[in-house]
């Protein structure tokens, strides 16, 4: 049995009855969380060239889409819901996989459900099915999509936006199966943005939700696509990392909820920065700093977050645009910028601001003593 087999076989036969209370609990509360975000991205700087791109080709579909006076076909609903999700760097994180899984399942099944009439328990079991694919299926290869360039939400999501839809249009294993081999053909998403702070990183999750839901929609229609789309010779992760997955998350399915591993957000920046944010607003509290009376503060990023939020350099020190600062250890979601909500990153620039890069033991060892530290004069 391929990989995406295993997939389609545990989304075909999952059923309300069989998930834990506290994991339809959680999607209840995850979908809430979406809704809030994506509400308050509606009127934010994504939402208006959004809703001014795509109201064209809306059509008259009965899906609703936050913050428009327009309803849309499901197709433009998910990518615009979806990119309203993630509009904000809110939305939610599976750490391990790292993705942003909710702001691509939840606007997909949301969307589909109203499409279909589908009720609450079928669109959480759909939701579901996502949660645990797009999970696993970063697990397999852990931050190797972003070491190579690829944003894994918008990879990893196709697949399991595909796998959601076809849970809400109730297509067989067969089906399911062709679906996710579609998928990897509309699979993509890359991190160039991270070069001048542009938007696009906001667009992958609706990009994925609307991908994958095309991709089912097909494979309903007779569409077939690889089974060997995950670990084939020319499939997702010979192609987009060079390497073999890790075959072993794929065999908790039903055992493991995933579902519960997915993090919300304390803060609208990278989850990479989080850790130093508690840090500086506990420093903060404890000792009353300002930023006048600090002399540097050291972060201890692992190396997967080096290329995320700590380079290219220059332009982590000096963010380009909001956006681009929700991505910086020196931005405006920085530690510095936590000691004092007014306080500017050019505080911290120059000799004050230095780069050290260590080697992956050393970060462990460090990290276990001591976390993020500021040093006082």
């Amino acid at each position: 049995m391929t990989l995406a087999e295993k997939l389609a076989e545990f989304a075909a036969d999952l059923t309300f009855e069989a998930l834990p209370a506290a994991v339809v609990n959680d999607v209840k509360l995850r979908a809430l969380d979406i809704l809030g975000i994506a509400i308050a991205a509606s009127a934010h700087e994504v939402g208006p060239p959004m809703r001014a791109g795509l109201e064209a080709w809306a059509g008259r579909g009965e899906c609703t889409v936050i913050g428009a006076k327009f309803t849309a076909s499901a197709p433009i609903a998910i990518m615009l819901n979806g990119t309203l999700a993630h509009g904000l760097d809110f939305d939610d994180t599976h750490a391990p996989s790292v993705t942003h899984a909710s702001a691509v399942v939840i606007p997909t099944v949301l969307a589909l459900g109203e499409a279909g009439g589908l009720d609450g328990r079928a669109v959480i079991t759909a939701a579901v099915a996502g949660y645990e694919s797009i999970a696993r299926i970063g697990m397999a290869a852990p931050a190797a999509f972003h070491r190579r360039g690829w944003h894994a939400t918008s990879v990893c999501g196709t697949f399991a936006a595909a796998l959601a839809a076809g849970v809400c249009e109730r297509l067989d294993r067969a089906a399911l199966t062709s679906a996710l081999g579609i998928a990897g053909s509309f699979a993509s998403g890359v991190m160039e943005f991270l070069q001048d702070g542009s938007w696009v990183k906001r667009l992958h999750p609706g990009w994925a939700g609307q991908a994958g839901a095309t991709a089912a929609a097909l494979a309903r229609a007779g569409f077939p696509g690889p089974a060997t789309i995950l670990e084939g010779r020319y499939g997702l992760y010979r192609t987009f990392v060079d390497a073999d997955p890790d075959t072993r998350p794929f065999d908790t399915l039903g055992q493991t909820w995933e579902t519960l591993n997915v993090g919300f957000k304390p803060y609208p920046a990278c989850h990479f920065l989080h850790a130093f944010l508690d840090c500086a607003l506990s420093l903060r509290e404890a000792h009353r700093l300002v930023p006048d009376a600090i002399e540097s503060i050291e972060c201890l990023v692992p190396p997967s977050g080096m290329p995320i939020v700590v380079e290219p350099y220059p332009a982590k020190l000096r963010p380009r645009t909001p956006y681009d600062a929700q991505l910086a250890v020196s931005g405006e979601a920085s530690p510095a910028h936590a000691v004092r909500r007014s306080v500017q990153p050019s505080v911290f620039r120059g000799r004050r601001l230095r780069r050290r890069t260590r080697g992956p033991r050393h970060l462990r060892e460090r990290a276990a003593r001591r976390g993020s530290r500021a040093r006082s004069r």
